[in-house]
């Protein structure tokens, strides 16, 4: 019999209720941690969080003793420090890190001498020998069990991410959540007024804690009985409609759809179906998508496709106008995520630009920018476009949004609109005339 449905958590209806991003990353770890007290019964130790340590590129077994050692305090708002070791534990030095004065180390310094007043999780060492499962196993067996009635609820969870980090993320499945958020770490989520795809900007932490949790809620459950797909398939759908229009083909969508949908085989706890199911029933509706969303983007940027085009040798033409990237990509008939990964590369570098995409195949183009781009020049732009050009290129834009983010000569729904003539030499023309 199943558990009955545990509340959806008492947090803003919507990501626009926060005021900034930091709050509303905040709020998800706050309301993360009393999940996870409320389901083991969990108390706090009445000691303030102490200062957490982690490498950059934290693993699953990270973030879950993340979560843990925060339950446990009584201040668990105070954010991770997080350090760069390109020689892991080597680097690993005061002088190097004086944030590691006074604090606990998760998931490093476990392969170097200790340090004094340094308090280390970390189950490796120094002659390569395992400790334990993982990291997050020595928290409980350590810290955890002798204050938890309830921890049986979770214990499934545990066992899982357990084999996973000692086995690799391929025991996890490739949509599970290990490989998901070690994808994560190479997204670029800085969109703060939501211009592709995401209701808001994931953040790394609060989106893996927060999926955390509400699989430790479901644990027990999705052991006895698997969800169905139905969550991760209306999340996606709710996705594409928000996202497609930038993905750059209808193949590219479908490709990435039949990934998504293969997760449902995957019996994995930590599998994406069963996050995606786990964090609609405990969060509210706009937060689980914000969460799920950023996973589904982690998906996107991290097809070969994407990373092949983040290649400046694919640009047919580049060009800078006072300051300003001009590229020009042509299609090919295999081509899936053309633009996306050229904005993702300007965003990331906060550099103005514009991406100019041709399709040979239905004589179809589409001009885009970055968030970087003035928006008085980018009005500019589209009206000397469309007066040179007129009834050629047309405007696109939600209705949620005030800006247009791109203009579309044709498409594969208006192959009757003619095919512009207009080649990267003459934008850059028009965007002289619009920078004057």
């Amino acid at each position: 019999m199943l558990q009955q449905a545990t509340p959806k958590a008492s947090f803003p209806a919507k990501p626009e209720d926060c005021h900034s991003l930091a709050e509303l990353h905040q709020s998800l770890i706050n309301e993360s941690v009393e999940i996870v007290r409320k389901t083991i019964g969990l108390r706090s130790n009445n000691l303030p969080l102490p200062k957490l340590v982690t490498h950059r590129h934290y693993h699953l077994d990270e973030a879950w003793a993340d979560l843990l050692f925060r339950a446990m305090h009584i201040n668990h708002s105070q954010p991770e420090f997080i350090i760069e070791l390109s020689q892991r534990d080597k680097e690993l030095s005061y002088d190097l890190h004086p944030q590691i004065l006074n604090a606990v180390l998760i998931g490093i310094g476990g392969e170097k001498e200790a340090e004094p007043n340094v308090v280390v999780f970390d189950e490796h060492t120094a002659s390569g020998q395992r400790l334990a499962a993982s990291v997050s196993h020595m928290l409980v067996e350590q810290l955890i069990t002798k204050h938890t009635p309830s921890i049986d609820r979770i214990m499934p969870l545990i066992d899982e991410i357990n084999y996973i980090d000692s086995k690799g993320d391929k025991a996890g499945g490739r949509l599970g959540l290990s490989a998901l958020i070690k994808g994560l770490h190479w997204v670029n989520t800085y969109d703060p007024a939501q211009r592709y795809g995401l209701v808001l900007a994931g953040h790394k932490e609060s989106v893996c804690l927060a999926s955390l949790a509400a699989l430790a809620t479901a644990a027990s459950e999705f052991t006895s009985q698997q969800p169905t797909l139905d969550a991760l398939s209306e999340s996606w759908g709710r996705y594409v409609a928000k996202a497609g229009w930038v993905f750059g083909s209808d193949e590219a969508v479908s490709d990435i759809a039949k990934d998504i949908y293969k997760s449902g085989s995957n019996p994995a706890l930590t599998s994406l179906r069963n996050v995606a199911a786990a964090v609609d029933k405990h969060w509210p509706r706009e937060i689980a998508d914000y969460i799920v969303h950023t996973f589904f983007e982690t998906l996107v940027q991290t097809q070969q496709d994407f990373l092949d085009w983040l290649d400046d040798d694919r640009c047919s033409e580049r060009m800078t106008v006072e300051g300003c990237v001009l590229e020009w990509l042509v299609m090919s008939r295999t081509s899936k995520l053309t633009q996306r990964p050229r904005l993702y590369k300007l965003n990331r570098k906060r550099t103005a630009g514009l991406v100019l995409i041709h399709d040979p195949l239905y004589m179809t183009s589409a001009l885009f920018r970055s968030n970087a781009l003035e928006e008085r020049t980018w009005d500019k732009l589209i009206n000397l476009i469309q007066e040179a050009e007129p009834e050629l290129w047309h405007k696109v834009i939600r209705p949620d949004e005030k800006i247009v983010r791109f203009i579309l000569n044709g498409s594969r729904a208006h192959l009757e609109v003619p095919a512009s003539k207009l080649m990267l030499q003459d934008i850059a023309e028009f965007l002289r005339k619009a920078m004057s």
